[in-house]
This record gives C-alpha cells, structure tokens and sequence, in this order.
C-alpha cells in the first residue's frame, strides 16, 4: 500500500508539473503574441515614415537640380528679387479693388 500511495503522489505532482508548466507556456506565447503584433505595426509606421521621408528627399534633389540651370535662377531673380534685365520695362497692373481701396 506504501508503495501504491508513492506513486499516486508522484503522479500527481507530475501531473500538476506539466500543467503548470502547460500554462507557463501558453502565457508566455500570448505575451509574445501581443508584442509581435506591437511591433509589426511599429514597423509599418517606421516603413511608411521612410517612404515619405525619401519621397521628400527626391522632391528637393529635384528642386536643387532645376534651380541649378540659369532659367530658374532667372525666375527667381525676377519673381522673389523684382530684377530686371538692362532697358526692359515692367508693366504693374493693379487689380481694380486696390484702385477702389485707395480712393
């Protein structure tokens, strides 16, 4: 009978053994479960922040190749600067409120 008792206790034991240890597992693979999704949308939004950011950086390698040729510099010079070249005329045309608001 000794002997009997042995050996329902150590099967018990072992029995809540592999229970706990069941459930020790299932824990820590939900909580991975739950960091790994964490950090899947974490790298979509980092992904998508890199997109952007070289779709920036093309845009202004574009702007500094175009403002490079003489066309743009000249654009500048006359739009932002109001240069003009030797012996040209500019024509300033008010619009008729500013006339109405003057008056």
């Amino acid at each position: 009978m000794n002997n009997r008792k042995k050996f329902i206790i150590r099967n018990k034991l072992i029995i809540i053994f592999f229970v706990l240890f069941t459930v020790y597992i299932s824990y820590t693979l939900y909580n991975q479960n739950i960091k790994f999704d964490e950090l899947k949308k974490e790298e979509l939004f980092y992904d998508n922040n890199i997109k952007n950011s070289n779709k920036k950086i093309e845009e202004i390698n574009e702007e500094i190749k175009q403002s490079e040729s003489l066309d743009a510099i000249e654009k500048i010079a006359r739009e932002k600067l109001n240069m003009v070249k030797p012996n040209e005329i500019i024509y300033i045309i008010q619009d008729s409120e500013k006339k109405e608001d003057n008056k």
